[in-house]
């Protein structure tokens, strides 16, 4: 009877060693593969930004190279890569022109004054006549810096 429960003893505890064992190996490979999957999702997650941002720099060099060539599509990319500018423009003041919307665009862009009469085909003068009336249509203060007031334009 003694050697009965000596046996049956070492029979349980076989058991309990096999069940945690085999626990222990379920919850190694469960994390393995969990650990396997999230590296995937990581790299895919990185693969979709880079394609993102690559994608929005080829957009973005376009738009300059329309702009400097004063092409007609230039604002409507622009809308693409900047939707809210052009609106927020327009909630200032309705009724400006689009020639303004792409001179404000310009500026957007930081294109420099010099940069802006060569892509308008306009003397450098004329450049700073229609920011001093742009900031007039804009409702701004001479004080106010253009650039700075368009890239905090949000």
């Amino acid at each position: 009877m003694k050697n009965d429960r000596t046996k049956d003893r070492k029979y349980l505890w076989f058991i309990v060693l096999l069940i945690v064992f085999t626990s222990i190996l379920a919850l190694a490979y469960a994390y393995k593969k969990g650990r396997l999957v999230w590296l995937k999702k990581k790299k895919l997650v990185n693969e979709i930004a880079f394609l993102e941002e690559n994608s929005e720099n080829k957009k973005y060099n376009e738009m300059i190279g329309l702009s400097r060539k004063n092409d007609p599509n230039f604002i409507s990319l622009f809308k693409e890569v900047y939707p809210d500018f052009i609106s927020k423009l327009q909630q200032i003041n309705p009724g400006l022109e689009n020639s303004e919307l792409i001179f404000a665009a310009l500026i957007r862009l930081n294109f420099s004054a010099k940069e802006i009469a060569s892509s308008l085909s306009i003397q450098h003068s004329s450049v700073q006549q229609r920011k001093r009336r742009l900031r007039k249509r804009l409702y701004l203060s001479s004080e106010i810096d253009l650039y700075k007031f368009f890239s905090e334009l949000r």
